[in-house]
């Protein structure tokens, strides 16, 4: 049922304007078996199945600040792995790569910023004995990544580059080789004496080449990468969508169409792009073809308060408490009364949860909805969770869920529940020593695997009793 590919995550008031990317790389990810988990500067690699759980190899990704000075200046560097994609035998680790340096004396003494971010794609046929098949970088500090179907991964990158760097071109490179970008690859976007520069590579895991690199337009506030292209949402009361299509060896030129009306929040869907926008205190949910073309539209009433897209349905909270839930799959609308939702899900078709804060804003509460006549909606179950569930509310991978089954997580680990028109089960409490925020969840056969950057726990599906706990 979910139709959200992959969605932007709301951003609090004050950070509205920062450049924020959506892609599908995470800090831990499973491949068949095999499960793989950034630690500082490594990647652990281990075999999660049946229950158990090995240790294969740990493989050094990264490294911490080195530095070099001489008479004429210095440079330095750090390389800190950041996000995993796995793709059939293939792993790609993308890093941050940090370099300054400063050389010459006086007036004609230069500092330069090499920042860069790196892609390492390794061999990972035998888990054990991982193999570099090829390291690769562009420009720009990494933003998000995304690999389709056919192990083809592409990479968004950003930098702002100011006047005294603009005739400068932007840069790729081959393992620490430094290559321009050709002028037909770049579509530059200057505002004043700055340019924003989002570059897009497109990468073939298998054979480990790189296809194409190309300079986006910049100077938007939000970009999303999936199955229809790259999306780059423009701020302001006027905000432009540039899409850029990817074959399986180029990038196409760019297409654009207005938002009309300000940009507030954006997912990909089955369908292609649906987009919330504001127009003179109108709220209007739309949904458009992978060309921009608009394929159907909503209008939502009342002044926004909060929102987001969640994994089947777009939250709208207004300022004057009323709660409306847009679901994407057959665009009704449903409308209720709620003191806070902040997050939601559809149960089946004529039922909702939300997770919010009670009406003094202290604990936290699951309720379950029903539709009602009309479009609306009312609360026919609610099970109050205590004050230990705000990451569980507030961090984007806090809730998960798979069928019946529901993971909040919480400020000591996570709690799981079952979920149904009839209500939520409480089922198992899973504590942690690391940042709930990491924890992510993984179904092998019949076990449900919960790991995060320093332990790992292994359940049976079946009743959601404990068959393993390993320390990293």
């Amino acid at each position: 049922m979910p139709t959200v590919l992959a969605g932007a995550w709301r951003q609090a008031e004050e950070d509205r304007e920062i450049f924020r990317a959506q892609g599908s790389g995470d800090i831990i990810a499973m491949e068949t078996d095999t499960l793989y988990i950034i630690r500082r500067k490594q990647v652990g690699i281990y075999h999660a199945a049946n229950g158990g759980f090995q240790r294969l190899c740990s493989l050094d990704v990264g490294f911490y600040w080195i530095e070099a000075r001489n008479e004429e200046g210095w440079n330095g560097c750090e390389k800190t792995p950041v996000e995993l994609f796995v793709s059939g035998d293939r792993l790609a680790v993308l890093s941050d790569w940090v370099e300054y340096s400063e050389s010459g004396t006086g007036d004609e003494r230069l500092f330069r910023d090499l920042s860069r971010t790196v892609l390492d794609i390794f061999d990972v046929s035998d888990p054990a004995a991982p193999q570099l098949v090829a390291s690769y970088g562009q420009d720009g500090g990494q933003c998000a990544g995304y690999v389709d179907a056919e192990g083809h991964l592409w990479l968004l990158s950003r930098r702002s580059v100011y006047e005294a760097d603009l005739a400068a071109a932007p840069s790729v490179y081959n393992s620490e080789h430094q290559m321009e970008l050709e002028a037909d690859h770049v579509d530059i976007q200057q505002e004043g004496g700055r340019a924003q520069r989002i570059l897009l590579g497109l990468y073939d895991l298998t054979d480990g080449v790189r296809w194409d690199t190309r300079c986006l337009v910049g100077g938007g506030t939000r970009a999303l990468l999936g199955e229809s292209g790259v999306y780059i949402l423009g701020g302001g009361a006027d905000a432009e969508i540039i899409r850029y299509a990817v074959g399986s060896e180029s990038i196409g030129l760019p297409e654009s169409a207005a938002a009309e009306g300000a940009f507030m929040d954006a997912a990909l869907c089955e369908a292609g792009l649906a987009l919330v926008t504001a127009d003179a205190g109108e709220l209007s949910f739309r949904v458009l073809s992978p060309a921009l073309d608009e394929l159907w539209q909503r209008k939502m009433s009342g002044e926004a308060a909060d929102w987001g897209f969640e994994t089947d349905c777009f939250r709208l909270e207004t300022a004057e408490g009323t709660l409306q839930l847009m679901n994407l799959d057959d665009r009704s609308l449903r409308v209720g009364t709620a003191a806070s939702a902040d997050r939601a899900g559809r149960v089946d078709e004529k039922h909702w949860f939300t997770l919010g804060y009670t009406a003094d804003g202290g604990a936290l509460e699951l309720s379950l909805w029903r539709a009602g006549a009309r479009g609306t909606m009312k609360v026919s179950r609610g099970l109050l969770l205590g004050y230990t569930f705000r990451p569980a509310a507030e961090e984007r991978r806090g809730l998960w869920r798979a069928g019946e089954l529901l993971a909040l997580a919480s400020e000591t680990g996570c709690s799981l529940y079952s979920v149904s028109s009839n209500g939520f089960t409480h089922r198992q409490d899973v504590f942690t020593a690391d940042n709930s925020a990491h924890m992510r969840y993984f179904i092998s056969g019949e076990h449900l695997y919960i790991a995060d950057t320093r332990e790992v726990h292994a359940l049976r599906l079946s009743d959601l009793a404990f068959v393993g706990e390993w320390f990293l």
